[in-house]
């Protein structure tokens, strides 16, 4: 469905480069104009996505993307709903791992 979306990007990214851009951001950059371009808009989702940056956090947020994925195992589709991150349940599931 996104396809021509991402070779579009891609083509964008290759452009860049061969212009001599070497910011570390031209993917993300090449991907948002090629959403632009085929009309599709995008969202914040400033209030639905929480940064992790710890490895213990990480992993806790890993397992319950892999719980919410087996439970659906024929489709990998992300929630609709927010997956809450809790401090001590992360730290509680390192040390039952």
């Amino acid at each position: 469905m996104h396809e021509p979306i991402f070779a579009d990007a891609v083509a964008i990214v290759d452009g860049m480069l061969d212009a001599g851009f070497k910011a570390h951001t031209i993917e993300q950059c090449a991907v948002s104009e090629a959403f632009r371009i085929h009309g599709v808009r995008i969202h914040e989702v400033k209030k639905e996505v929480m940064h992790y940056w710890r490895g213990t956090d990480k992993k806790y947020m890993h397992n319950q993307l892999d719980r919410h994925f087996s439970a659906r195992s024929s489709d990998r589709a992300l929630p609709f709903f927010k997956i809450s991150h809790n401090w001590f349940l992360a730290r509680w599931h390192k040390l039952l791992s």
